[in-house]
């Protein structure tokens, strides 16, 4: 669950193992804000994934290269 500053308590749109595809078009959060749509997939060197939205991908970007193996869009707008 999310917990916004106003109290108000929203359910989390987090879907576990599942990933936005063409025919799958489940809707993931960055896992910086939580609130925004996904738009990259970040893939690690040794396993491991990231997604962020797109403003957090270009804030975090300089950090993750060495990380990172892959930056994949994921086309949704």
């Amino acid at each position: 669950m999310i917990v916004p500053t106003e109290g108000v308590i929203v359910e989390s749109t987090v879907l576990e193992n599942e990933e936005a595809t063409e025919t799958n078009d489940a809707w993931v959060s960055c896992d910086t804000c939580r609130v925004a749509r996904a738009t990259w997939k970040v893939v690690g060197n040794v396993g491991g994934e990231l997604f962020f939205c797109g403003h957090h991908k270009n804030k975090m970007e300089a950090g993750l290269s060495r990380w990172a193996k892959e930056f994949i869009d994921l086309g949704v707008l």
